[in-house]
């Protein structure tokens, strides 16, 4: 809570009573945490306000980080949060296909499927990603770099 509400106060010129939490959920990457006006809290809703996403306190660090209101609701914060904050790099979702590709129809239609759906792929490097799903791995990050838009 000192954490959230040392960074609330940088809210105190904008509203007489500045701002305050008004819900904290449990998520497995930390604790996300709602605020709002004091006065709206109180029922003024005069000082309703659009746009003030919610924190994120890092469950590990106890690092905080603004999610964003269209964020939080579509629940992008996430993924975003994941690879933006912490590096991860999501898994490439043709991966999947690839390998059920594999196994039905072989690697040259695993290639031709993924070279269709990933075009700025080289015939080489489809070869050595569809390689890697045949081996149990993941593509490397390069790979999965060039199947995305």
């Amino acid at each position: 809570m000192e954490l959230i509400e040392a960074e609330l106060l940088k809210y105190r010129d904008l509203w007489s009573s500045g701002a305050a939490v008004s819900e904290v959920e449990e998520h497995e990457l930390g604790w996300v945490v709602h605020w709002a006006p004091v006065e709206l809290l109180r029922g003024d809703h005069s000082y309703q306000i659009g746009g003030g996403g919610p924190y994120l306190v890092d469950r590990y660090d106890e690092s905080v980080h603004g999610l964003g209101t269209v964020a939080y609701h579509t629940g992008a914060w996430v993924w975003e949060y994941l690879e933006q904050v912490k590096g991860v790099i999501p898994l490439d979702p043709l991966t999947e296909s690839v390998r059920q590709l594999l196994i039905d129809d072989g690697a040259k239609a695993a290639m031709r499927h993924l070279r269709s759906r990933a075009p700025r792929l080289t015939p080489a490097q489809a070869k050595q990603y569809v390689t890697s799903v045949r081996d149990g791995l993941e593509p490397t990050p390069d790979l999965i770099e060039l199947t995305r838009s």
